[in-house]
């Protein structure tokens, strides 16, 4: 057994806790920090809170707050907005804005979403029980001042998260506003996680001390631990091995000292992004989840309805160009207009693909089938160069000569938009793989299955065929981890110019 002290890659051994311990002066520095972190952002709640419901009042008016005829309409309005205030402040002191460590944007918003409309809720049963006072017991509250206040407020608030955001990431990356944690265990999933940490210094964590030795009931393992805790050198502690079962962390919690820091127990799945996990409660025991998009449910929820709105445009749009297309193919040679295939979708689940058929009737798979398996494996060249031409064979001699002329636009594509509409694929993301070609995935190859197939996606735009398989994966779990809106927009717009490069074949 060793409890180490760890920072960045380097580790060196503790002799004694006291040497990862703050001081007194440090210990109290941290809490000064964490207050006026605190104050200063219930103070730009609050802020936001009564300017959005001052702005309400003049808007529902229409005439500037000066003179005395808005100065007496507002007079029954001023103890509400003293109350927004202290409401919108009180909110993000419950939510802890300072000890966030989440890295969504989207998630950010749609927490602004929810504290606006519980702030707006408490606005509206404040006014309900008071009546502007007294001396305004029958006085009637405009309600299109509330609804304005609503929207007002959320806009504000979420101006103000993505703001509080940056400022704690760049304040984090400067050492300020940390956790230290110490981890026991040392699984896969512990070192990756403190190489995460490492790489992104804006989650806020820093790790102090890792205790080598996971069984837990090693009492000079505990004792030392419980030291480290005990003189407020560790803020949290975290079991990420798969040797702590329930027993040790029942014990573990039993210990008073525990008590003051936060405990989490990370499971052993290395490679699943949190974002796909869900703990679902079966009787006593918690189960995980991990059957969903990587995506925080804002975000999720706000690329299906891209998927829906631009997908459904794009079919409209496109339908005159699809009919040319459909009645090509069917002229040019006997067989189906479309063809449908077997693709592997998210989470490894299978659905039918369409397309328009662009090979002869009853053309041989077996090529496609080595050829894939070459360039997985690193092996496949195309006419001697060392550019690997990705999943399409050149002079392939099955497809049409129609068929050549729409893969050439990428036109035999376009019915997959039905794909899109039904949620099987997204208009963005990874290519869907075919069955034999998964079969020869490595394991981290699988993480471009977490999220739907895309008609198109990142390695289209960048390189499209001459990147290799390995490359076109890499590009696929990047897009996977910084996934935004506006990132979804810009290849849709890049996906034309890069069909009609000249390397685009």
């Amino acid at each position: 057994m060793s409890i180490s002290a760890t920072v960045g890659d380097a580790e060196h051994q503790i002799s004694s806790p006291h040497q990862a311990q703050p001081g007194t002066t440090e210990n109290a520095s941290r809490l000064i920090k964490q207050w006026a972190f605190a104050l200063s952002f219930m103070t730009l709640a609050g802020v936001v809170g009564g300017v959005s419901f001052l702005l309400s009042f003049l808007i529902h008016i229409g005439v500037p707050l000066c003179g005395s005829a808005p100065c007496a309409q507002f007079r029954p309005y001023l103890p509400v907005l003293v109350f927004a205030a202290l409401a919108r402040a009180i909110l993000f002191l419950v939510r802890r804005p300072y000890r966030s460590r989440r890295r969504g944007y989207a998630e950010e918003a749609a927490e602004a979403l929810r504290e606006g409309v519980l702030g707006s809720i408490a606005i509206v049963v404040f006014t309900f029980f008071w009546r502007g006072g007294a001396r305004f017991r029958t006085f009637s509250y405009a309600r299109g001042v509330f609804l304005l206040d609503w929207m007002l407020a959320t806009a504000g608030l979420a101006l103000a998260l993505l703001l509080m955001k940056k400022v704690l990431g760049t304040l984090r990356q400067k050492g300020h506003n940390v956790r230290n944690v110490a981890i026991v265990g040392g699984s896969r999933t512990a070192r990756s996680f403190m190489r995460e940490i490492a790489d992104h210094p804006e989650t806020g964590y820093r790790v102090v001390a890792v205790v080598d030795d996971p069984h837990i009931r090693n009492r000079r393992s505990v004792d030392e631990l419980a030291r480290l805790v005990e003189h407020r050198a560790v803020d949290e502690v975290i079991l990420a091995s798969s040797a702590v079962d329930r027993s040790d962390i029942s014990r573990l919690l039993g210990i008073p000292v525990f008590r003051r820091v936060d405990v989490q127990v990370m499971p052993e799945l290395f490679g699943v992004p949190p974002a796909k996990a869900t703990v679902v409660p079966a009787g006593d025991f918690p189960m995980l989840c991990v059957t969903n998009e990587p995506l925080p449910v804002p975000s999720r929820l706000l690329k299906r309805s891209m998927d829906l709105l631009l997908g459904t445009l794009a079919l409209v749009a496109l339908t005159p160009l699809m009919a040319i297309a459909a009645f090509a193919v069917r002229v040019s040679s006997r067989g189906p207009v479309f063809f449908r295939q077997e693709r592997v979708g998210m989470d490894g689940r299978p659905f039918r693909m369409i397309k328009f058929r662009t090979m002869f009737e009853g053309a041989d798979s077996r090529p496609h089938e080595e050829y894939v398996a070459s360039l997985i494996a690193g092996t496949g060249q195309a006419n001697g160069s060392k550019n690997v031409k990705l999943f399409k064979l050149v002079e392939d001699h099955r497809v049409t000569p129609v068929g050549r002329m729409l893969r050439r636009l990428s036109l035999d594509e376009l019915p997959q938009l039905f794909n899109v509409l039904r949620g099987d694929m997204s208009l963005v993301g990874p290519r869907p793989p075919l069955g034999y070609e998964v079969a020869l995935y490595q394991d981290w190859h699988r993480r471009r299955l977490d999220v739907r197939p895309g008609i198109t996606g990142l390695w289209q735009v960048s390189g499209r065929s001459r990147l290799s398989h390995d490359d076109m994966v890499r590009l696929d779990i990047h897009y996977i981890e910084t996934w935004s809106p506006g990132r979804d927009l810009l290849i849709l717009l890049r996906t034309i110019p890069a069909i009609l490069r000249k390397d685009a074949s």
